[in-house]
């Protein structure tokens, strides 16, 4: 009866758990499971899920990915001739899936990968979970495990996301499961499992390879005898040579296609730099790696560690102790090697340090135990608040990257590029059409929303304009915002060679021609369809060092649901201008209800930049959602205390319908 009893217990907890992970992931991604790729490494993600639209639309071969971008970021350096998009990308397991499951449903929703990404990691916390119970972890202390699990912030943000990383995390924590099940049952086939995860982990995220070598390692410092060692040895040297064998084979299709993703060590010049690296990503990402609550949850595991350290030395632990302690040296060899990148990619958090942290957390709270069934109560009470502080500060901290900032521009081209594909479709572009796009900020945002394949200029520099302009394409997208400040600035001769086909006030479309006289930029944005309803023009005026804002116009605007609202601004500035900086044009609205819109355009590039006359000119857009009677103010931010003088000053609020 009690063993009934024990085994009715361990059932329901597990589907307890099962149903509190679903419950924190409704929680957490309500919101966000059904959206495009957007806000923080937007572009990163948008990158994998355009390898998923790849396998859909192109081929279900797992080892020739390719995404809608034809011309890759990193290209091989004998050049490319023909153009499919394929790229290197070691082995995209989750992003085939997804397409496979896009090409049967007919659908190219990112869900569909978000999904998987999601389904992934929570098997891989729900295996925390096992080996805990397994280890005779007192249940609430597995629970706290979990929920640690579970909210460390940069993994809560990406197990909602697209990034590979989590699903090899997933399979390193199951290889450890497996590793685990060998240890206890002395079976040869857990083992050889075991390896064959980490495998897997390691061809979809190459950094995964460092739990692998550490299992290895420690059963053949402590594995007994000698016949088991050749096995050991054998189904090692198969994974490595299996590994081995695919990077050459990756390696090649970089060398003949190129790749979309940085394939390089980015290391540390030397230990002192490390150290600044170091110190720099931890200070950008430190309350997106861990909370104050998990920060104090590793310090109290590293005091029981000393507490317990002859349990945890001794028996099975001894063997996942010290595979803990070397894969968290190898994650500090590997920071090392990827130093450059820390500081700007939480993500590499997971890759690295995640697993061998909360590996020794399992198994340090493993070690403690509950003597009394009266103990349980103030357990109970101080995991459930402790887990609480963790929850609440990780969901401050998703809130904080859902943000959206007006000087995130992956942010704002998936905004501009919204709906293009139906409305590329309504203007009758093929959907073969090739295009490309200038200054995408990204490699596939815009590509993606289009549903077209094609080519994206990153870096508007003349030189790199000029060569895009080279490709094969049929058609050119040019954001409103980005013509006249990144495109024609860099390479003014451009606007004879446009020939606008459409304009829905965020991008336009064009068509090359032969070069002609410069067309007028603000008639290149200009639809047949566009409305000027207010112009403003002001006489010539100079600003002081001491003038902080100087207002071009304070006005009430109403609500339109058939136009989209766009702000023009053109000026001419004197030669003698001296800014150097901390200049910004700055539209801003207030309305009813606590409505509010700020969006700033810096605009020292137009002083820096200019060859003979210094033509300042920007276009911005207006929120739809804005109720009546919303007050506008444009107006110039000085905020380095600049001195310049403008003439010829032209304000224009124009309309571009909504119903073409």
């Amino acid at each position: 009866m009690r063993e009934i009893i024990s085994g009715l217990w361990v059932k329901n907890t597990a589907v307890g758990l099962v149903v509190y992970l679903f419950c924190l992931s409704f929680f957490f991604y309500q919101n966000h499971f059904f959206r495009f790729p957007s806000h923080l490494h937007a572009w990163t993600q948008s990158d994998r899920y355009a390898l998923a639209v790849g396998y859909a639309e192109n081929s279900l071969n797992p080892f020739l990915p390719s995404t809608p971008n034809l011309y890759p970021k990193y290209p091989p350096e004998e050049g490319l001739t023909v153009y499919t998009g394929i790229t290197s990308a070691a082995l995209p397991l989750p992003e085939w899936l997804a397409g496979t499951a896009m090409r049967i449903s007919g659908n190219l929703h990112p869900a569909w990968l978000r999904g998987i990404v999601l389904f992934s990691g929570l098997t891989g916390i729900f295996l925390l979970y096992r080996m805990s119970r397994e280890l005779l972890t007192p249940f609430p202390l597995s629970f706290l495990l979990v929920t640690a699990a579970f909210s460390s912030p940069v993994f809560t943000y990406y197990l909602n996301g697209f990034i590979p990383g989590i699903p090899a995390l997933a399979l390193s924590i199951a290889g450890f499961y497996a590793y685990f099940s060998f240890l206890k049952s002395d079976r040869s086939v857990f083992f050889a499992l075991s390896m064959a995860l980490f495998l897997l982990a390691a061809m979809i995220r190459p950094p995964f390879l460092m739990p692998m070598l550490a299992v290895v390692l420690v059963q053949l410092l402590l594995g007994g005898w000698p016949a088991k060692q050749l096995r050991i040895w054998l189904l090692a040297m198969v994974n490595l040579l299996v590994f081995g064998i695919f990077m050459v084979y990756d390696n090649r299709l970089q060398n003949v296609y190129g790749s979309q993703f940085n394939n390089n060590l980015l290391a540390a010049g030397s230990m002192t730099d490390w150290v600044d690296l170091l110190s720099k990503s931890w200070n950008n990402w430190k309350m997106s790696y861990l909370t104050s609550g998990h920060i104090v949850l590793l310090l109290t595991a590293a005091g029981l560690f000393f507490v317990y350290r002859k349990a945890l030395l001794s028996g099975i632990h001894k063997r996942l102790m010290l595979v803990a302690l070397l894969t968290f040296g190898a994650a500090l060899f590997y920071s090392f090697a990827m130093a450059r990148q820390l500081p700007l990619h939480d993500y590499y958090f997971l890759d690295s340090f995640y697993l061998p942290l909360f590996w020794f957390i399992l198994l340090v709270l493993s070690r403690v135990s509950v003597q009394h069934h009266f103990q349980l109560i103030p357990l109970w009470f101080g995991v459930l608040v402790f887990c609480g502080f963790m929850l609440h500060a990780t969901a401050q901290e998703q809130q904080s990257r859902y943000t959206t900032h007006s000087w995130d521009r992956t942010e704002t081209t998936r905004i501009n590029y919204a709906g293009h594909a139906a409305w590329l479709d309504k203007l009758g572009i093929s959907a073969d059409a090739r295009i490309l796009v200038l200054d995408a900020y990204t490699s596939n945002v815009p590509l993606l929303l289009m549903n077209r394949k094609g080519f994206t200029v990153i870096e508007t520099s003349a030189e790199n304009l000029e060569s895009a302009l080279d490709l094969p394409f049929d058609f050119i997208s040019i954001q409103n915002r980005s013509l006249p400040a990144d495109i024609l600035l860099n390479l003014p001769d451009l606007s004879g060679s446009l020939e606008p086909v459409a304009n829905n006030g965020r991008t336009g479309l064009y068509r090359r021609t032969l070069p002609q006289k410069n067309a007028d930029w603000i008639n290149l944005l200009m639809a047949p369809e566009h409305e000027t309803k207010r112009q403003i023009t002001s006489e010539s005026r100079c600003v002081q060092s001491n003038q902080a804002f100087v207002v071009l116009t304070d006005t009430l605007i109403n609500s339109d649901t058939d136009h989209l609202q766009v702000v023009i601004f053109e000026s001419r500035a004197s030669e003698t201008a001296k800014v150097k900086g901390g200049l910004s044009f700055v539209v801003d609205a207030k309305g009813p209800g606590g409505f509010y819109f700020y969006d700033s355009f810096p605009l020292e590039d137009f002083f820096l930049k200019a060859k003979d006359s210094i033509n300042i000119r920007v276009f911005q857009n207006i929120p739809i959602e804005m109720p009546d009677s919303t007050r506008l103010k444009i107006y110039l931010w000085n905020k380095a205390g600049n001195e310049f003088c403008l003439r010829n000053t032209t304000v224009l609020f124009t309309k571009y319908s909504l119903n073409i």
